[in-house]
């Protein structure tokens, strides 16, 4: 198993893009809720204040 490592990455430009075209789907049939970090950090200090 030398020389080897895991990926969970895409091995190809195609599996690529086949990922994120399955990914813009899910999104635009509601599967799949996209926050921006802003919204994560803001919901993190209200639910733990001490990490601001």
């Amino acid at each position: 198993m030398e020389g080897r490592y895991f990926s969970n990455g895409p091995f190809s430009e195609e599996e690529a893009i086949a990922r994120i075209d399955r990914f813009e789907e899910r999104l635009e049939k509601g599967e799949v809720k996209w926050v921006t970090s802003e919204e994560v950090t803001n919901h993190l200090y209200e639910k733990f204040p001490w990490l601001k």
